[in-house]
């Protein structure tokens, strides 16, 4: 039967124009406004608003009008809204059925797998949710806990896989490590020691008060060390054993932190400011999923492809 393709052409590619562009171009313009969706999709504005330009060079048209009250869509670029909108359902749909029609070789089976407690539990939880639609029977036991004991418990395959901040730590030849997205940083202090959220203010406080920190998460130290070099901090640390202290010492106006942008909404109701920083390279935290590479539970890769293809094509799961 003639699918009415060309099986040698490579539609997208000849015109420059891939996946994640679409992606791109939905977010921008479901939010009319880069700097919105650039936190939605955790890049820099600088690079969507490159993509979104090559967007409009490989199609020879103009997308979107800029102007002060933010952004409209050209004619053009509504047409592109919608048929974008129905490829990437398409994508999903399609993703979905074809796991739906392997589900049959694994029907049942178990994963144990721990997320890094500072970490966004949507990252992990909706990851569960959305695996299980296509592989219902199987179960999972899900834990939270700090770097050191996800990675160790992954090394002695006690976890078959680890979600994490991509770690500085070198880890044996036998572990498979995948980035699967990424969050930022940002500083966070109680409102009431602020006069405005600006970089300007906490790097003043930063320089006064002192830097809150969680035990054993080596991660964040690591990064909160390369920003205040970049930023001319210096740094006072106070280690907390949980994220419910570092919590109550920062609602207490006990100190200053650096926190993931997923923790924002829920502290914005304890009376706490922020500034995300993503001006600075620093500030961006890659997080990839790791499990030994002779791992037995043929669930692993699979897993890992669709939590990697959630966060690619929904990556609001990392607010």
């Amino acid at each position: 039967m003639d699918s009415g393709f060309d099986i040698n052409a490579n539609y997208f590619t000849d015109l420059g124009i891939d996946f994640k562009q679409l992606l791109y171009f939905v977010v921008v313009a479901e939010h009319m406004n880069f700097s919105k969706a650039a936190a939605v999709l955790y890049v820099t504005q600088p690079l969507l608003s490159q993509r979104i330009a090559a967007l409009e060079k490989a199609l020879g048209c103009q997308l979107l009008i800029r102007g002060h009250r933010g952004i409209q869509l050209t004619p053009a670029g509504e047409v592109l809204m919608e048929k974008a909108r129905e490829i990437i359902t398409l994508t999903n749909d399609l993703t979905s059925a074809v796991r739906r029609a392997a589900s049959t070789s694994h029907p049942e089976g178990e994963l144990n797998i721990a997320i890094e407690q500072m970490l966004p539990d949507s990252l992990l939880t909706s990851a569960v949710l959305s695996y299980k639609q296509d592989f219902p029977r199987v179960v999972f036991n899900l834990f939270s806990q700090p770097e050191r004991k996800v990675l160790q418990q992954v090394e002695t395959d006690m976890l078959d896989i680890g979600i994490l901040p991509m770690s500085s730590k070198r880890l044996g030849p036998d572990i498979v490590e995948r980035v699967v997205g990424k969050d930022i940083l940002c500083f966070v202090a109680a409102e009431r020691l602020l006069k405005e959220s600006s970089l300007q203010e906490f790097v003043w406080l930063a320089n006064r008060f002192p830097t809150i920190a969680l035990e054993g998460n080596n991660y964040c130290t690591e990064h909160i060390l390369r920003i205040y070099a970049q930023l001319g901090i210096a740094h006072d640390f106070h280690f907390c054993l949980s994220l419910r202290d570092l919590f109550m010492q920062l609602e207490c106006g006990m100190g200053v932190t650096l926190l993931p942008s997923r923790h924002l909404p829920h502290l914005a109701q304890r009376g706490m400011a922020s500034c995300e920083l993503s001006c600075i390279p620093a500030a961006d935290v890659p997080i990839a999923a790791y499990w030994r590479e002779d791992a037995q539970n043929t669930l692993i890769p699979s897993f890992a492809a669709s939590l990697t293809d959630l966060l690619s094509q929904r990556p609001e799961y990392m607010e």
